[in-house]
């Protein structure tokens, strides 16, 4: 019986210290999943068309992104997935 580690070549064996490191630089790209700038621009473009489709009021487009800010700000920029 083979030990799964011997069929990796020697070149693809990694050290600790740069498992470690390839870990960080993973968990670093993980936020992309997170809530940007971008994305809270997305979602007040979303209202203010809505806002243009049904002809509300000016006063309706200031409450509704009042309410989504405070809405992200509740529940947090980092556990608000896209």
């Amino acid at each position: 019986m083979e030990n799964y580690l011997d069929l990796i070549p020697k070149s693809d064996k990694l050290s600790l210290g740069q498992r470690i490191q390839n870990t960080i630089s993973i968990t670093k790209k993980s936020s992309d999943k997170f809530m940007t700038a971008h994305d809270r621009s997305y979602g007040i473009q979303k209202i203010f068309d809505l806002h243009q489709k049904k002809d509300y009021k000016c006063e309706t487009l200031f409450i509704a992104t009042g309410i989504f800010d405070r809405y992200i700000y509740a529940v947090g920029v980092q556990n608000f997935l896209k």
